[in-house]
This record gives C-alpha cells, sequence and structure tokens, in this order.
C-alpha cells in the first residue's frame, strides 16, 4: 500500500490486558443464596477486573482511567432488591463512581491524591485527601458540598475513614511525621441536622469549580488523639468493625494494635506491637479474631488479637505484596502484590489456635477435611517408659494409597496398617526376617488393579542390616492382607546394604510397547475365574489397553499356566521369539551399597514352578559408579536402553541396559556393565534425591532430576550423538530439599507437565505447585532425616497424605476430600508475572518474521514473548489475542547470583559464509551438509549485571492435545465465552545452552597471571589495523585492560547477536556483541555444539558507554560468490551513533574455527551456576592463546561411550583411584582453573590471529543532545535502485525520534552525508564526508539522517524520555516515560508523520518490540513496571 494511501486510512489501535501489580481488592458480597463466595474486585494498572471466586474465572475486566494507576476501590453494601452496588475507583488524584460497574460519574480532579472513601447515609459519599482532608460528594445531585479539613494540616501517607454518617464519621491519618492523628467532624450547636446542613451548603458542580466551598462553616474538625510509637512512615491504617480497635503498619517493619475511646478523656490504650516481617510492611486488615498484615519481605502473616503469629504465607516473588484481604464470613484470604498474582487462601477459625500438632492429637489442621491421628506399632504399645537400646522403633515408612501404609521396624518387622476414616489404626504383622535383624530400607512395587482382585497387589522388598533382601507378596483385600509367598536372598556384605529400588515403570507400559501392534487372547469359559474376564474374547492392539487391563490379562495368563491349562491361546503377531516367562512373569530389583555399586536382580514371579527359592532370584548384571558414591535414586529407560543414577554427591552417572541382557533366560553370574557417561556436579554437592526419564524421541530421553539444593534439573541424553548435556534449572527458594516432583491426573507423562514438588523447608514438609507458585500444604514434622512418607492424590490440593516418625509416635496427616466436592485452594486468579522492573523484552518465533504487507495467518496471532527483568530472571510470555489476556508465562531461568537483566536479543536466521568445502576438514564420512540433519538453532541471548551473558535454545515441542497453560487461565474466557484455541500452537520453550562471564583473580598469584594476559593482548592490538587514530590518542591508557575489568563490578548495558556458518561445516557459531558500563565494546563468539566461548575481538573504547546496540546483515553478490556485510550500529550516552564493519573479522573466525577439530577441546558449560552448587566463573578465551593442549574426549567432565573400555574387567567396585587419575590430567569447568588457559602457550602449531581491535568506520555526533536510549535497524533490498535499503531510528532522552537511511550499493561514487534538519526538510547541510572503507565491494551510497521529531510530553507531565523504538521501514512505534505509544508513518524520503497515539497502563516503560502477524496488523509490546501489549491494525 502506497504512503499516501496508508496516511488517508484510518488505523486503530487497541491495547489489551496490563500484566503487571495488583494495587487495589476489595471484596463485593452476594446474597448468601447466590453464593457462599464473593465477588472479588482487583485494580491493576488503568483497568478493575471482576473474579467470581467459586468458580475463580475472570468474568470482565474494565478501563477505568488512561494511565493512571488504580491504587484504591471501595464497594458499598449490595441491595438486595436490585441486586446492584456501588463501586468508588481512587487513582491518583482521581475518582470514578460507578453503580453496577457502569461509569455514572467522574469526580472533580483534586489538588491532593485520593487516599479512602467511604459510603454514607443519606447518599453522601465521603472522600479523604492527603492535605488531611475531608469532602462529602452528594451522589444524588452530582457535586461537592462539603470540605472540612483538619486542625492538624500535614501530608500524609495513608488515611482511613469509618462511620455510616457525617456525625459517626471517625478519620484516622498517617502523617508524615510517624504518628497517627484521630479526628472527627462534628455539627457546631447552631447547625441543623446532617442532612439540612448538607442541603443549605452552596453546592457547586464539578464544571464550575474543583471543590465546592462551604461558606456557613456548620462542621468543623476535632481532635481526638494522636498515636506515637511508630518509628517509620505509616503507610497503611484499618479500622475494626466497631470502630474501637485501629491496626497501623508502617516502614519500621511493625504493625501496631491501638484501642481508640472516644470519651471526653480521649486516651488511647496501646496494644501489642506485631514484629515478624523483615521489610516494610504495606498493607493490613482486621477482623473480629484475627489481623492479616502483608509487607515487603513477600509473606502475608496472620496474627491473632493477642499478638501471637499464626500462619505465615510465602508465594509471591518480587518486590512484595500490595495488598491483603481478609473475608471472615467466607474465611477468605486474598493476597496480591507486584507479580501480577492473585493469591487467594481458604482460613478457619482453628487458624486462631496455637497450632501444636505434634504434641495435641485432637488439635485441627488449618486445611478443611484434614484429618490428623497419632499411633504406634503394635509392640511399642505394650512398652511403658523411656524408649532404650532394645526398643522396638519404626527404620522405614511407605504410603501404598491413601488409607494404607507399610512400615519396617528395626526388630525386622513388616506390619500393614490401613487407617479408617475416623482416624483408627488396624495393624497386621505381615513378615519378621530372618536374624531378627534392623531393617535398613523398604521400597513398594503396587500393581494399579481394582480393590475387589485376589491376585498379588503388592511386591514389598525390605533389606536389612546383614546384607540380605527379602521380598514379600500381599494379595487379598486390604482389611486382611495375607502374605503370598516370601523369599530372601543375600544381596550384600554385612552393613553394606543400604538401598533397594524396584524398576517401578516396567509394568506399566514397557512391556505393551513389546507386544507389537496385533494380539489376540482366548480363553475358555470353564478355566477363567476373573469375572470380568470370563468368555470374553480380546483382539486389537494390546499397546492400546490400560494398564489396569493389561495387568488384568496377564494375571489370567499366570493363572492359567500356574494350573496347567492349555486351552488359553495368546497371539503376538510382532515379536519374535517373545518369552513370557522370562519378561512378563518377572519383576526387577536394584540395590545399592556405600562404594556406589548397584545391582541388578531379576525375581520370577511365584506362579512359575521352580524348586528352590534361590532358584527365583537370579543377578543380572553389577553397575559400578565411576565416583565410588552411594547411590541414592535410579530411573530406567526400556524403549532407549539406558539406566540413571544419581549419588550422595550430586553426580549422575549414565549406564547402558539392553533389552537383551532383560529378556535373556540364561543363567548370568553378574556382568560388570561400565558407564556411558556421567555428570558431575548436576546439584553441586548436595545429594540427588529423585530422577525421572522420559523418552523424547527414538535415541532422545531427557532426564529429570531432584537434590537438596533446592533445584529440579533438566537434562538430555542423545544417544546417537553420544551426548549428556545439561538443559534447563528450576530454582525453588521455598524448598531446601525436593524429594520428588509429580503431575496431577491431567499431566501427561511429560517432565516439563510435572506440576507438584515435594520436598521440606527447614524442619516442614511442603507441597508446592510449579504453575500457581502457591504453596498446597505445609506441616512441621522436624525434617527429612526422620522417617516419613507421602502420598499424592489426583488433585493434590484436595487429595494428600503425609506421616511422619518423632521417637516411637508416627503422625499421620490425611487431607482427602470426595472428587468435585469443593472449590480447590489454594488458588492463583492471575498470571503470576515477574516481580521487579524489566528492562528488555522481545517477541520470540522460529519462523521468519512476516511482513506488514503479508497475508494474515491466524496461528501468527498467538504470540511468545521473551522478558528480562531487575531480578536476575527471563521468563517466556504467551499472549493471545482471541482471549484478550495472557494465557502462559515460563520462567526459563535466572541469571548467576540474580544479577539483573539489562538485555535481551532473539536470534533465529543464520548466514551462510561460502568456503571450499574440499579443504575444510570433518568433511569424511559424507558429513558434507550444511545442517547436519537438524534445523538452524534459535538462540535467545540475555546480559546483564556482573557481565553475565546467557544462551538459550528454542525447543519448539507439539503436544498432542492441548498446550501446557496456566490452569487457571483455562477457566478465563472472553466477553463473548469462546474458549483459547491453542491446540494449533506449539508449546514453545527454551533449554539453557551456556553462560558466559569473566573470573575475578582470587590472589596476587592470579592478578600477576591476568596482567601478563592483558599486557599480551595489548601488544597484539598495536599491530593490528585501524581505520582511525582514536587509540593512538589514548596511547598506553587503554580502556579495555582487563585487570580492571577483574576488580571493577561492571555491568552489561547492550547487546545483539547473530548466527554464521561456513558452508559444509557441521559448527554454527554464534557472534555476540556487548557493550559494557566502562565504555568498552566487545566480540565474542560462541562456537556450537561444543557451547566453547571465545572473544574475536575488541571495538574500540568508545569516549561515553553504548546504551543502544544493533547488527545488520547486508547481502550482496557478484560474478563469483555470495556473501555478506556485518555492520554494528551503537548508541552512546553523549548522543552519537557508530558504525562498525566486523565483516573480516567474522569470516576469518568462522573459516578458522570450523578447520579445526574443536570438539577435542574442554567445554567448561556444563550446568548454570547458581548461589547453591556454582562452578565457577568462565576461562577467558581467544582464538589462539586459550585453546589448550589436546587431551582426549573422556577428560572432559561428561563422558562419552568410547571413553572407556567395555570390558568386564576395566570398571570394578571401587574406581575412585580411576577417577582420581582421570582428574588429575584434565581440568574440570567445577573447578575453575583458568590459570593455564591465560598463560600464553610456547608451542603451536596453528598461527592464528588474537583479538584484535576494530575501528568505526563512521561516528555520527551529537545526533542527540543527550543519550541514545534506543535503536532499531531494518533494511530490504530495493530491485528498482539496485542497493540495500537500511532503515535505522533512534530515540533519545532529548525526546527526539530521529530517522537514518543507509543505501548500500555496488557503485563507487562518492560519498556524502546530507543532514536534514526540524526546521525544514528542504535544506540540507553537508556532513563530514567518509573515507573509503578498504576491503569493501560496498560503498554507502547515501548517508542522512532525517526529520528530527520529540515525543511531546503530557500537560501534567515533566519532559520524558524515550526508552523503546521499533521500525520496520514503513510504521515507527516509539514509547517513553509519558506512558504513550505513537505510531509514525516514514515518508518517502524518510521523513517521519505521527499517526496515532495510544495512553498506556504500563508505569516508566523501559522497553518496546513490535512486529508484524498480518496484513495490515502489528502487535506492539511494551515492558517497564509491567507489560502491556497493543495491537495497530487497518480495519
Amino acid at each position: 500500500m502506497a504512503d499516501s494511501q496508508l496516511k488517508q486510512c484510518q488505523w486503530n489501535m487497541r491495547s489489551s490486558q496490563y500484566l503487571g501489580e495488583i494495587s487495589a481488592l476489595c471484596f463485593l458480597h452476594l446474597p448468601s443464596h447466590l453464593s457462599s463466595f464473593p465477588f472479588l474486585l482487583a485494580g491493576t494498572g488503568s483497568q478493575v477486573l471482576l473474579y467470581d471466586l467459586e468458580s475463580s474465572m475472570m468474568i470482565k475486566s474494565f478501563q477505568v482511567f488512561e494511565g493512571i494507576r488504580v491504587h484504591g476501590l471501595i464497594c458499598s453494601l449490595l441491595d438486595n432488591t436490585t441486586l446492584g452496588c456501588k463501586v468508588v475507583v481512587c487513582g491518583e488524584k482521581r475518582s470514578e463512581f460507578c453503580v453496577d460497574l457502569c461509569l455514572l460519574h467522574s469526580l472533580p480532579r483534586f489538588t491532593h491524591w485520593v487516599l479512602d472513601a467511604l459510603f454514607l447515609k443519606d447518599h453522601c459519599l465521603a472522600i479523604g485527601c492527603s492535605d488531611n482532608s475531608v469532602h462529602v460528594w452528594d451522589m444524588l445531585k452530582s457535586s461537592l458540598v462539603l470540605q472540612v479539613p483538619s486542625p492538624d494540616r500535614c501530608l500524609l501517607y495513608s488515611m482511613r475513614l469509618w462511620g455510616d454518617n457525617l456525625e459517626a464519621l471517625r478519620i484516622a491519618s498517617g502523617t508524615i511525621y510517624n504518628e497517627i492523628m484521630v479526628w472527627k467532624v462534628i455539627c457546631q450547636h447552631d447547625s441543623p441536622t446532617s442532612t439540612s446542613s448538607v442541603k443549605g451548603c452552596m453546592n457547586l458542580s464539578s464544571s464550575n469549580s474543583n471543590f465546592a466551598k462551604c461558606y456557613d462553616q456548620q462542621y468543623k474538625a476535632v481532635h481526638i488523639c494522636r498515636l506515637v510509637g511508630h518509628e517509620g512512615s505509616i503507610f497503611r491504617i484499618v479500622w475494626s468493625s466497631n470502630g474501637v480497635k485501629l491496626v497501623s503498619v508502617s516502614d519500621d517493619r511493625s504493625a501496631r494494635i491501638w484501642t481508640i475511646h472516644d470519651h471526653d478523656d480521649r486516651r488511647e490504650i496501646v496494644g501489642p506491637v506485631l514484629f515478624g516481617h523483615s521489610a516494610r510492611i504495606w498493607d493490613c486488615c482486621i477482623s473480629d479474631h484475627l489481623i492479616v498484615t502483608a509487607g515487603e519481605d513477600c509473606t502475608c502473616r496472620v496474627w491473632g488479637l493477642d499478638g501471637k503469629q499464626l500462619w505465615v504465607i510465602k508465594e509471591h516473588i518480587g518486590r512484595g505484596i500490595w495488598r491483603c484481604l481478609y473475608d471472615p464470613n467466607s474465611s477468605l484470604l486474598v493476597t496480591a502484590g507486584f507479580d501480577s498474582a492473585i493469591k487467594v487462601h481458604r482460613l478457619h477459625t482453628s487458624v486462631c489456635k496455637t497450632l501444636d500438632l505434634e504434641g495435641d492429637a485432637d488439635s485441627e489442621d488449618i486445611i478443611e477435611g484434614a484429618q490428623i491421628s497419632i499411633t504406634c506399632i503394635p509392640n511399642s504399645m505394650e512398652h511403658a517408659g523411656l524408649m532404650d537400646s532394645k526398643s522396638e522403633y519404626v527404620r522405614s515408612l511407605y504410603f501404598k494409597c491413601e488409607d494404607t501404609i507399610y512400615v519396617a521396624t528395626n526388630h525386622g518387622y513388616l506390619y500393614h496398617a490401613l487407617l479408617s476414616e475416623t482416624g483408627d489404626v488396624k495393624w497386621t504383622e505381615l513378615v519378621r526376617v530372618n536374624g531378627e535383624v534392623p531393617i535398613v530400607c523398604m521400597d513398594l512395587l503396587s500393581a494399579s488393579l481394582s480393590r475387589n482382585h485376589c491376585g498379588i497387589v503388592d511386591w514389598v522388598a525390605v533389606g536389612d542390616g546383614k546384607g540380605n533382601m527379602t521380598v514379600v507378596g500381599i494379595t487379598g483385600n486390604p482389611s486382611s492382607p495375607k502374605v503370598a509367598f516370601a523369599f530372601a536372598w543375600p544381596a550384600g556384605a554385612e552393613r553394606q546394604l543400604l538401598g533397594t529400588y524396584w524398576w517401578t515403570n516396567l509394568d506399566k507400559k514397557k512391556f505393551k510397547s513389546q507386544c507389537g501392534n496385533n494380539c489376540r487372547v482366548q480363553a475358555p469359559k470353564s478355566d477363567i475365574t476373573h469375572d470380568n474376564m470370563i468368555g470374553k474374547e480380546v483382539t486389537g492392539s494390546f499397546a492400546a489397553l490400560s494398564d489396569a487391563e493389561a495387568v488384568n490379562l496377564l494375571l489370567i495368563i499366570w493363572h492359567c499356566q500356574l494350573r496347567d491349562i492349555f486351552g488359553i491361546m495368546l497371539y503376538f503377531e510382532d515379536v519374535e521369539d517373545f518369552e513370557i516367562s522370562s519378561f512378563l512373569l518377572t519383576r526387577y530389583c536394584f540395590t545399592t551399597d556405600p562404594r556406589g555399586v548397584l545391582k541388578l536382580w531379576r525375581l520370577y514371579d511365584p506362579s512359575i514352578s521352580v524348586c528352590q527359592d534361590s532358584q527365583r532370584i537370579s543377578l543380572i548384571a553389577e553397575f559400578p559408579s565411576s565416583f565410588g558414591i552411594r547411590i541414592m535414586c535410579l530411573d530406567a529407560s526400556f524403549e532407549e536402553e539406558v539406566l540413571v543414577c544419581g549419588d550422595l554427591r550430586g553426580n549422575l552417572i549414565l549406564f547402558p541396559l539392553s533389552k537383551d541382557l532383560l529378556l535373556c533366560t540364561a543363567a548370568t553370574s553378574g556382568v560388570k556393565i561400565s558407564p556411558l557417561s556421567y555428570f558431575k556436579g548436576a546439584h553441586g554437592i548436595s545429594t540427588v534425591s529423585n530422577i525421572s526419564v522420559s523418552r523424547l524421541r527414538h535415541g532422545q530421553v531427557e532426564i529429570q532430576t531432584t537434590g537438596a539444593d533446592g533445584c529440579i534439573c533438566y537434562l538430555e541424553y542423545d544417544k546417537d550423538q553420544e551426548s549428556f548435556e545439561f538443559i534447563g534449572m528450576k530454582q525453588l527458594k521455598e524448598l531446601s530439599l525436593i524429594e520428588s516432583v509429580s503431575a496431577d491426573f491431567k499431566s501427561a507423562d511429560d517432565l516439563a507437565n510435572r506440576n507438584y514438588a515435594a520436598g521440606f523447608a527447614s524442619t516442614d514438609f511442603i507441597i508446592w505447585n510449579l504453575l500457581t507458585e502457591a504453596k498446597v500444604l505445609q506441616i512441621p514434622c522436624g525434617g527429612w532425616r526422620r522417617p516419613h512418607s507421602y502420598y499424592l492424590g489426583d488433585v493434590p490440593e484436595m487429595r494428600n497424605c503425609f506421616a511422619y516418625v518423632k521417637d516411637e509416635i508416627i503422625y499421620i496427616h490425611r487431607h482427602w476430600l470426595p472428587g468435585g466436592c469443593k472449590t480447590k485452594f489454594p488458588r492463583n486468579l492471575h498470571l503470576q508475572f515477574h516481580g521487579r522492573e524489566m528492562h528488555s523484552l522481545r517477541f520470540v518465533s522460529e519462523n521468519s518474521q512476516v511482513q506488514g504487507n503479508e497475508e494474515e495467518n491466524l496461528v501468527d496471532k498467538s504470540s511468545w514473548i521473551a522478558t528480562g527483568c531487575e531480578d536476575g530472571t527471563v521468563r517466556l510470555t504467551r499472549f493471545a489475542p482471541e482471549m484478550e489476556n495472557w494465557s502462559a508465562s515460563k520462567l526459563l531461568g535466572e541469571h548467576v547470583g540474580g544479577s539483573a537483566v539489562r538485555s535481551i536479543c532473539f536470534v533465529s536466521k543464520t548466514h551462510i559464509i561460502p568456503s571450499d568445502v574440499s579443504s575444510t576438514p570433518g568433511l569424511e564420512k559424507g558429513q558434507n551438509d550444511t545442517s547436519d540433519g537438524k534445523q538452524n538453532p534459535c538462540l535467545l541471548v540475555s546480559v546483564g549485571a556482573k557481565r553475565v551473558l546467557t544462551t538459550w535454545l528454542l525447543r519448539n515441542r507439539s503436544l498432542d492435545e492441548e498446550e501446557e497453560i496456566y490452569p487457571e487461565q483455562k477457566l478465563n474466557r472472553c466477553e463473548t465465552g469462546c474458549k483459547p484455541t491453542v491446540k494449533q500452537c506449539s508449546s514453545m520453550s527454551f533449554r539453557w545452552l551456556s553462560t558466559n562471564m569473566p573470573i575475578r583473580s582470587p590472589s596476587m598469584e592470579g592478578r600477576e597471571k591476568t596482567m601478563r594476559a592483558t599486557n599480551k593482548i595489548s601488544s597484539l592490538d598495536s599491530d593490528a589495523k585501524t581505520g582511525s587514530t582514536l587509540i593512538e590518542k589514548e596511547g598506553t591508557k587503554s580502556k579495555t585492560c582487563l585487570v580492571n575489568k577483574y576488580e571493577d563490578d561492571w555491568r552489561y548495558l547492550a547487546v545483539t547477536a547473530f548466527l554464521v556458518k561456513c558452508a559444509g561445516s557441521r559448527l554454527t557459531v554464534c557472534f555476540v556483541v556487548v557493550a559494557c558500563s566502562d565504555a568498552t565494546l566487545t566480540l565474542q563468539a560462541l562456537v556450537l555444539p561444543h557451547r566453547l566461548w571465545f572473544d574475536v575481538a575488541i571495538l574500540a573504547s568508545m569516549p561515553s558507554p553504548v546504551l543502544a546496540l544493533q547488527h545488520a546483515v547486508v547481502p550482496f553478490c557478484n560474478l563469483t560468490q555470495i556473501s555478506s556485510t556485518y555492520l554494528v550500529i551503537t548508541g552512546a550516552t553523549d548522543g552519537s551513533i557508530a558504525f562498525w564493519d566486523i565483516t573480516e573479522s567474522v569470516e576469518t573466525f568462522v573459516q578458522r574455527v570450523s578447520s579445526l577439530n574443536i570438539e577435542k577441546f574442554i567445554d567448561c558449560q556444563k550446568r548454570p551456576r547458581t548461589g547453591r552448587g556454582s562452578q565457577g566463573g568462565r576461562q577467558w578465551r581467544s582464538l589462539n592463546s586459550s585453546m589448550s593442549k589436546r587431551r582426549l574426549g573422556g577428560d572432559s567432565v561428561t563422558r562419552k561411550a568410547g571413553d572407556v573400555d567395555n570390558s568386564d574387567s576395566n570398571i570394578t567396585p571401587d574406581t575412585s583411584s580411576e577417577l582420581n587419575d582421570l582428574q588429575k590430567r584434565s581440568k574440570n569447568c567445577s573447578q575453575a582453573e583458568h590459570d593455564t588457559l591465560l598463560e600464553p602457550e610456547t608451542s603451536r602449531t596453528d598461527s592464528l590471529t588474537e583479538i584484535c581491535e576494530i575501528q568505526p568506520i563512521h561516528v555520527m555526533n551529537n545526533v542527540h543532545q543527550s543519550g541514545v536510549n534506543c535503536l532499531h535497524v531494518s533494511g530490504d533490498f530495493q530491485g528498482s535502485e539496485n542497493c540495500y535499503l537500511l532503515n535505522i531510528v533512534s530515540g533519545g532522552d532529548d525526546q527526539a525520534v530521529h530517522c537514518l537511511q543507509l543505501k548500500l550499493t555496488l557503485s563507487s561514487t562518492e560519498l556524502d552525508a546530507k543532514v536534514v534538519t526540524s526546521e525544514t526538510i528542504r535544506s540540507t547541510i553537508q556532513s563530514e564526508s567518509i573515507e573509503n572503507i578498504a576491503d569493501w565491494d560496498l560503498k554507502l551510497n547515501a548517508f542522512s539522517y532525517q526529520q528530527s521529531v520529540p515525543h511531546r510530553p503530557c500537560t501534567n507531565s515533566k519532559l520524558l524520555f524515550n526508552e523503546g523504538i521499533w521500525t520496520d521501514g514503513t510504521w515507527v512505534f516509539s514509547t517513553g516515560l509519558d506512558q504513550r505509544i505513537r505510531c509514525w508513518l516514514v515518508g518517502e524520503h524518510g521523513e517521519l508523520t505521527e499517526h496515532a497515539l495510544l495512553i498506556i497502563s504500563v508505569p516508566e516503560p523501559e522497553a518496546l518490540d513490535a512486529r508484524a502477524c498480518g496484513r495490515n496488523h502489528y502487535q506492539i509490546a511494551v515492558s517497564g513496571r509491567g507489560m502491556q501489549m497493543v495491537e495497530f491494525f487497518l480495519p
């Protein structure tokens, strides 16, 4: 569409919901016959959201203000006849009066902030302002009729009104002097009643005056008392329902309870002082029984009226909880804060009691439906007095289901405990191990059968102190369990058996894949005892059977074989020589010892006729650990033939587990199997507590581990590539030990859908919802060292069990509600987001960006946006236009130490550099393709404080049914009632790839080595080619001195990146240009897939730090080849814009790194660095000096299959000495031994260039009068002019938007620069000429920047800065601190014309990004203190 047509069209701008802080809460109570729960009004940005708490649905959203934050909501009582209510919405100095959520009247603008409002009788509204005055508004006449100032005029931080009429009105004002003034409004002796006084006042409408003056002075303010005690600003005040008590919270981290007596003596009573918060307290509320406070420490605390703390909720993140609200009728507690989340908890009257659950068996839990019971093992019940060395006590607990527990003791007893609904326990003694030795470990294998099944239900394996294993089979119903069989065998030496583990996931699904696609089972009627299978013929796909159906079918086969019935027919058409007796009728069990040796045992089913118990057990294989440390957990994948183990020191070991080994029926004596690979320090030095293995695709498995470092780690093993890589980590600060991560009943086997983490924080057991970031359960139990067990139902919020042992007493907590009876709590009504300010955001898509003139695609309307926050987190958030809502948000990870993320960029396109294929190593064996059979990588790069640079790799995984979205948002619908259409969209996610950050010299020796490396680089830089004399002016005073970097805590300010690949090479290089706060620019390279970092070049030091950074890849071709030119554009704090040509450095590095055997180098990027389990800083590496001497592939932290000899004698149970020798020969990344890499090598076979210094090809000074805050570049090939046009837009602190156009052609015409000023476009001035650029085929044909367009501030604000800008060559979108998005149309000659304007709800916007999602349709995202999407489209 031509520019003239675009100007004539009427473009529309539409804003979406604001995703940011929740600044106001209010209940809207309904009649009891309509709902037991109230509605909830929440203020966020300039909007008000209405929620139904019973269904947790958002009913509707309302736009109240424009650019003004809602900070107060006041609701009147519900009119039972009309079912309507009145709502007052306060925003800064404005107040909106609404009826039935429709705007009734907008009150006049006050001179001071509105702090509170109160509905009075006779249709009046009292309004309190920050100048300590009260105004009365007549709702019928829509006029302000009264203004009463306080006798003590001062500014306030808070105010709260109480009363139902003017005579009973009480005002509590929190002043700037850290005190509370309580005063009231009284009528003078000669004044009439309240109603007549209002009528007698001079009524002035809002159109005539801002305030109405009451000339007769019939009312006056009277001081009641002054409350002194706080040592900080008073942020919130609340009255009790009767107006007697007053609660205040302050900057001094305390809450105080006051009792006010409105008598002649005017005495006040100071109540308890509530201490517990570690930061400022923002809000509070009071009821007849309890007090609730919320603060900056992200905690909400519940107190008794006596000042005793009853409960602590810590589920929010970021800058704190802004608002808390409690409804005593429904016992609902609502909290909301900076992180955009609205959490709803259910409290009960028992929370007011002292919760001493361990000492009082009759005490009630704070969760409805919870049952707490205590019991003892049978023998201890007979024991009286204190325990001694001969007393029997519990060693192990294991929940089978919600009402069944298996208990093992130190006397060798195994018990079955049945829990009744009344809390009673029925004990059944099952067996006692031989020798009466203590049981040290236990594990349970339970079949998924119906309760009326009469077959073998449970297999219990126990290990004792003598090294013997005992397996017990339990049959019968739960009320009367019977021992079907029990056999034992020696599994290890005395006191050497520490753990036993069933292979639990083998029975459920692994055998079904072996049975092929078709099977047929037919049995005679008279020979089948199972009612559900009598006379039935099962045909079809055996793999399609459910787990319970498959197990039932196998039990039929077992019983028929046991009774020698030959009338049963079983056919497996797709499997050859499939032995049922060796696979389907066996169980597999692992045992461990202190030296890290894992043994695999085959246990035959008792239905098979064998002579002795010893023949039922056979040792299949031994798996010795590479570290010689005790194995703590394991899991295996039958399809991919891999076994993964975790040990006591955070290491992971991966073993091969072939199907032939499992299916073989020949007698084996225990083959010793060597590890395939290992990962050292996956959880630092903390214990690995749980492992789950999931099959991604053929040859690839994903591994999820949890540990005592409070982290959930994700790893990936590729069988074909023989790679074992770390792909992600989630750190739960609420848990110090995570025991397991489980899924709800809706989740699939995909590890990404596991939503509940169970573990410990100090002495408490906690269940945590990973999606809603809410605490499901917290039970004080004394810590994880005590014997304990837990069981989670399909909905853990409603069904969970936990048991633990203290002394000889077993405490059992059961919360088991019937399905579908009630709403589960806690709940999260609103999407949880960043808890602090966001400095950068980018649209993320693996496809190329859609142009604004292309056809619209419905799928492209859904957008994923990556954001970086002040707290160091990077999130991926999905916007769904059909919902008008933000539908999902995923936490990708966190920067090292929580360092702030300052800038992010997304890279999706790979540029190819031509190369001589015949001269490129690594192309043998048919490896001459450019993609290696894989798609080009898509990377997300984030940088920030402490010079942390983190890269993430896109993983786009499609789901079969429905995308994993935020569960509460599935309930949300737009006004038309349509559900989100997510089936056509993929579930986008990123995996952690690498972190690059400089190290610090820990000692003087390190500093000396660093200085030597610095001197070498400086000497090499002096010989590099330069295009100007900037470095000569600096002399030896180089700002790039690395030793200063190590001593000072600099930060990265901006980043840009692009992908380059040499034709025919398997390597892909991601070039990253970063700008540091010390006014330096560096070009770094990440070599993929080996994740090696190199420093390629240093861009010459600028006089001022660079704030904005962009790159441009200009393609060109000639008669011989097709290539590209790589440009970097920078904007600095002095208002200058500089251009850099880095083509030579990029091409040279790619070609030379492709010629190296880089896979032989040490990969130091193995795990994200965190506060717990950190693996140190990176190693400074250049292409020449940093490549260490060649080492074997086995010297890296991750071992491969070919690194060790797989013979039986190669690995013995004691392999610690071998590992020590291995570590002596190599340097692990966890040791951070960088000294060798800093020293220059004496012998090198490759003569490669050192880090060079690049000079700018052109610097445009004083483009902006102050700093250049933002830049954006777009390019397009102009076929008519045979040139490549670059459009560069910039915004600065001077409120100006500049547009710069560059035409790059193959001609060698003289270069001039024409500057068009803001006064007139036609008048031009000649800028400084640009010299010819060496080694360039491209020339700058036109170099001009166009009209300077100011960002006009709003009338009530100061001069505001431009913070974000974007262009596609046709449109320019910009935003600034004036909270406005401006749309400019780019003219034919580069002039800008403002076309549209929209006020947004994001306070202090800092970043903007946009994308074209179809023909004449754009999406604009803005972030700052929150995020908002704006659509710009042509209807």
